[in-house]
């Protein structure tokens, strides 16, 4: 009777390990690739304007949407920023808010003028949600242009140094005046 009883439980519990393999399986590690088409840089957070080219004091935001069936919670967006050697400059990492369709990155001016160089930039972009067990991946590119040129020298204007001159050589003639007549 316990060997009947022992069988019975060795082949309930391997059932059950079975059912839930599949379970699991089904539910898997899968992921559909469904890749960021709309990734451009724009010059503010919010703005959905492209803007390809900035200036030395201007700092590039990335804006990126998901894509329609890439899913709406537990949204992971990574962005890697390369400067024109393409080196990797910059790292962003976020967890968005359920719902999120638009996202923007920026490094922040502070990292950002730590890091600008002239020429063209490149960013990767990517997006993972576990919700939907969906990924995917954008590039876009960027210009800086270098710092402005330092400003041109002061040159006072001609009337200036006109009543300069006029006025040492009224004071020098004084001064000369006075030590003729002591």
């Amino acid at each position: 009777m316990n060997k009947r009883l022992f069988i019975g439980l060795i082949v309930f519990l391997l059932s059950v390990g079975l059912v839930a393999t599949s379970a699991f399986a089904r539910g898997g590690n899968t992921t559909n690739a469904i890749p960021i088409t709309v990734i451009y840089t724009v010059g503010s957070s919010g703005s959905t304007v492209e803007k390809t080219t900035f200036s030395w004091t201007e700092v590039p935001w990335l804006y990126f949407e998901l894509p329609a069936g890439a899913g709406t919670r537990n949204i992971v967006t990574q962005s890697w920023w390369n400067d024109p050697n393409n080196i990797q400059r910059g790292y962003i990492t976020q967890n968005e808010a359920d719902n999120t369709i638009k996202v923007w990155q920026s490094l922040g001016s502070t990292k950002w003028n730590s890091i600008k160089k002239q020429g063209q930039w490149t960013i990767l972009a990517q997006y993972d949600t576990t919700s939907s067990k969906t990924t995917g991946q954008g590039k876009t590119s960027f210009i800086v242009n270098g710092p402005p040129p330092p400003p041109p020298p002061v040159i006072p204007e001609p009337v200036s140094s006109v009543l300069f001159l006029v006025g040492g050589t009224i004071l020098g003639i004084r001064y000369w005046k006075r030590k003729i007549s002591s």
